[in-house]
């Protein structure tokens, strides 16, 4: 059994916001971002070498958090001063306090000479601190910058809190030679709030997939066949942004918000065949 503690340091350098509106300079600066990270875990094999099992905590603390707000109503600037509010598409950076903390375990046991069953499951949880302010999308914002939210307590991304992974891997030998192989891997993944808007939730999921192959005793040539997503299940990932204004070909701009998000791949199916020289 192996145990460790390691600590690192991180720092990102400030920047500056290039935004294709022109708005209120106080808004494009941003300073930089430093984290401290401890890691407490282990590494141990057990029964004989059949079992092994990888365990690990760990802990962020971020000083000013560097965060990409997209879709902002901000107000515009001009040569004759202060303009129309709009929304500024492209991201406005902000500065907050952050901590990120959790677990990750993996383990595999070996069955016998045919058959390995492992798995992993972690957790974190991620937060802005309290007092945390981000940038906001409301087209009803009357002031001089840009409209803000409180943040504080929110999720810094859209990343899952929880999730679990199970896999089978049985090999037997072949009758024509070589070996056949079957793999079978079930994962989850809890429910969540949108990191953007806490009104949008993003729902647990499970995905099953299945490999069945054929390995030559020489290791060459390997043919496989995979089903992944087998039950075709497919919902949000992660909420990219939101808008406003949604305006349709020929007509004026909608109040409406529009949400653009990324999806899992739906059921795929297919072959593979390696030669390796």
């Amino acid at each position: 059994m192996l145990l460790y503690v390691t600590t690192e340091s991180g720092f990102r350098s400030p920047g500056l916001t290039i935004s294709p509106i022109a708005v209120n300079p106080s808004l494009l600066t941003f300073v930089e971002e430093e984290s401290d990270m401890t890691e407490i875990g282990m590494k141990g094999t057990f029964m004989d070498g059949r079992l092994r099992i990888n365990a690990a905590y760990f802990d962020y603390t971020i000083d000013n958090f560097q965060s990409k707000w997209d879709n902002v109503s901000a107000r515009e600037y001009t040569a004759a001063g202060a303009g129309n509010v709009t929304q500024v598409q492209g991201g406005i950076f902000t500065n907050n306090d952050a901590e990120v903390s959790g677990i990750d375990i993996e383990y595999a046991y070996v069955v016998n000479e045919n058959t390995v069953l492992g798995g992993s499951y972690s957790s974190n949880d991620s937060e802005y601190a309290a007092g945390s302010i981000g940038y906001a999308n409301n087209p009803a914002y009357t002031g001089f910058a840009a409209a803000t939210q409180d943040v504080s307590g929110t999720p810094v991304s859209d990343a899952a809190e929880s999730s679990l992974n199970f896999y089978l891997d049985n090999t037997v030998p072949s009758y024509w030679g070589g070996e056949r192989y079957t793999r079978y891997n079930v994962s989850w993944r809890d429910e969540r709030t949108s990191a953007i808007n806490s009104d949008v939730k993003i729902k647990a999921l499970y995905l099953a997939n299945i490999i069945v192959g054929w390995r030559s005793a020489d290791d060459v040539w390997d043919a496989s066949f995979f089903v992944k997503n087998i039950t075709d299940d497919v919902d949000l990932s992660n909420i990219q942004g939101y808008y406003s204004d949604y305006a349709l070909p020929g007509g004026s701009g909608l109040a409406s918000k529009f949400y653009a998000g990324n999806t899992n791949m739906g059921r795929q199916m297919g072959a593979q065949l390696v030669y390796n020289f």
